[in-house]
C-alpha cells in the first residue's frame, strides 16, 4: 500500500475522524475506504451527493437501514388516520376496475 500525506482543514480532519470512530475503524483504514468507494472498480470515477456523500441507500447496512426505518415509524406515530377495512385489502376489490 502507498502511503500519501493530506492536509485537511481541521474541521473536515474531526470531521472525518469522528465518522471513523462511529465506525470502529482506524483512521488511515477508514481514510483508504472513503478513497476507494469514491472510484469504481472500472477505475472510473464515481459520482458523490452535492454534500460529498454517497446516498443512503448506497451504503447503508442493515442495522443502519433497521434504524431508519424505526425512525420513520416514530416520526408517524401521531398520524390519526381511520384503520383500513379488512374488505379492502381483498384482492378483488384492489382491482375491482380492472375486472379481476
Amino acid at each position: 500500500m502507498s502511503t500519501i500525506t493530506i492536509d485537511l482543514p481541521p474541521d473536515l480532519a474531526l470531521r472525518v475522524a469522528h465518522e471513523a470512530t462511529e465506525r470502529k475503524q482506524q483512521l488511515p483504514e477508514y481514510v483508504a475506504q472513503l478513497v476507494g468507494k469514491h472510484f469504481a472498480s472500472d477505475g472510473r470515477r464515481q459520482e458523490l451527493g452535492s454534500a460529498g456523500r454517497r446516498a443512503f441507500h448506497e451504503t447503508a447496512s442493515v442495522e443502519e437501514w433497521d434504524q431508519a426505518f424505526l425512525e420513520w415509524v416514530v416520526g408517524h406515530e401521531d398520524i390519526q388516520a381511520p384503520p383500513i377495512p379488512l374488505e379492502a385489502l381483498r384482492r378483488e376489490n384492489m382491482y375491482e376496475d380492472r375486472g379481476l
